[in-house]
């Protein structure tokens, strides 16, 4: 359901320092609904916390903030080292995961579990957001199979991480592209910014360019980890400017 003004089960401002305390799945939909429907930058950086687990049941899901062009997530989300289960994006998302789009955000402490599979054909897709730019992602991790299709950038924690930083974050699920994706990476997909004490222990399908922790660097893979035994390098393709430091199977 759309709720017009806070449901009952919400409490919190949505501010820094007194976020939205949420424990539902309606409590969730809630929210994301209204960061999809912000008018102004500002509404779309509200704060969210949550206080228990939450399961999705499989419904299909809309990412939160899923329009990079006007609408991108710029407030903090705190798991609260809590698990959103049954996560199920299968729509026509460019941006697509339980986050479409973080742009100078944080999310934190969560945990995801469910699938990720947009059926468009080009898409920017991870399991906790598509598209991160500027962000901070710390502290989470991917259960989800996350898979895109055609030219498609696909990472277990973010699609794209441009300029921001993937901190504590691990990944246990299968990242998979069809036909030609441009970029797969078991954490992210692309990265020009910096990930940083990560590991993936998911199955990263062979393709392109596929690498345990990032398909395409060109920045920064630091004190990473994946599993031995796997056919694949921690970076697919390095740029000439990417720096990859203590990081091996």
């Amino acid at each position: 359901g759309t709720f017009n003004g806070t449901p009952d089960h919400i409490t919190g401002s949505g501010t820094e320092t007194d976020p939205y305390q949420i424990n539902t799945a309606e409590g969730l939909k809630w929210f994301r609904d209204k960061v999809n429907n912000a008018t102004k930058e500002p509404d779309t950086k509200i704060c969210a916390e949550l206080t228990e687990d939450i399961d999705l049941n499989n419904e299909p899901w809309t990412p939160i903030a899923n329009n990079s062009i006007t609408k991108r997530y710029s407030g903090t989300f705190d798991g609260g080292g809590h698990t959103i289960s049954g996560l199920n994006v299968t729509g026509e998302f460019v941006y697509a995961g339980l986050f479409g789009t973080v742009k100078d955000g944080t999310i934190k402490s969560l945990t995801v579990a469910g699938k990720v599979s947009p059926s468009n054909s080009q898409c920017i897709v991870g399991g906790i957001v598509g598209y991160a730019s500027n962000a901070v992602i710390k502290n989470c991790s991917n259960h989800c199979s996350v898979t895109g299709r055609t030219t498609s950038i696909i990472g277990g924690i973010a699609g794209f991480n441009s300029s921001g930083a993937i901190i504590d974050c691990y990944n246990v699920g299968t990242i998979s592209g069809i036909n030609y994706a441009e970029a797969i990476g078991g954490i992210v997909g692309s990265n020009s910014g910096t990930i940083s004490n990560c590991y993936n222990v998911g199955t990263v399908s062979n393709d392109t360019s596929v690498g345990e922790i990032a398909g395409h660097n060109s920045d920064t893979v630091e004190n990473c980890y994946y599993l031995a035994g796997t056919n694949l390098n921690a970076v697919g393709k390095n740029n000439s400017n990417g720096n990859i430091t203590k990081t091996e199977s």
